[in-house]
């Protein structure tokens, strides 16, 4: 994630995959040796460089009434999101939305509940005056089914067009789409990217929007990860 390297034999900063790919001594040859000078202050790392992000980028730079829309790809969308859940308390008001390309952190890994509830939080709807739930996530009979209210989706790598629905909402803790990328978690950026802003732009316009859980099409050949059978 990101430019984390700085080469000095090109004076620029360079992401791991790029270091790896430079040029060697013979074909055999193992990657140049990474020191201090090779790392970019308060970037060092993935922790390091989410955390310098947040508040040396967005915490100084942007105005304090600011809302933020928070993007994760990859590496990226395991650490932001554990950085928030530690410290949603401080960013709780100021983050409007999130999506995450590729994650792999699942919603039991995080701490705080609010930060659950803010992804994905499961609400009862009401038929005849009583709540109406159930432990599979449906409804009563004739009821509906629960309303899912959340600020959080999911891109994931799906050779599925792009925005369909796939399974994933239980271990993410939001709605799961496909990002349109078969492959590769750093070509979800410029596949989707459009989608993300969209998504984005409909949060702001929309006062107090929430999603509603999004019905999963039965995929040829895609494996749900819900169905213990396989």
């Amino acid at each position: 994630m990101g430019q984390l390297l700085w080469y000095r034999g090109g004076a620029r900063a360079v992401t791991h995959g790029t270091w790896q790919a430079l040029l060697r001594e013979t074909a055999v040859a193992g990657p140049m040796r990474l020191d201090g000078r090779n790392r970019v202050r308060e970037n060092e790392g993935l922790e390091a460089h989410v955390k310098c992000v947040f508040e040396e980028v967005v915490g100084k730079l942007a105005g304090c009434e600011a809302v933020v829309d928070v993007i994760g790809v990859g590496p990226g969308a395991n650490e932001a999101p554990i950085y928030l859940d530690r410290r949603w308390e401080a960013w709780k008001g100021r983050v409007q939305a999130v999506v995450l390309g590729a994650p792999h952190t699942w919603v039991s890994e995080y701490r705080d509940e609010r930060f659950r509830e803010f992804l994905g939080k499961v609400r009862p709807l009401f038929c005849c005056g009583m709540a109406v739930a159930s432990g599979n996530g449906g409804g009563a009979k004739g009821c509906g089914r629960l309303m899912v209210s959340q600020r959080g989706r999911a891109y994931l790598i799906s050779k599925e067009p792009i925005d369909t629905p796939l399974s994933g909402r239980a271990q993410y803790g939001c709605n799961c789409y496909s990002s349109g990328e078969p492959l590769y978690s750093e070509c979800i950026m410029p596949v989707a990217q459009e989608r993300f802003l969209a998504y984005f732009d409909l949060v702001a316009k929309v006062p107090g929007y929430e999603e509603m859980e999004v019905p999963i099409p039965d995929l040829e050949g895609v494996v749900d990860p819900e169905d213990g059978s396989w």
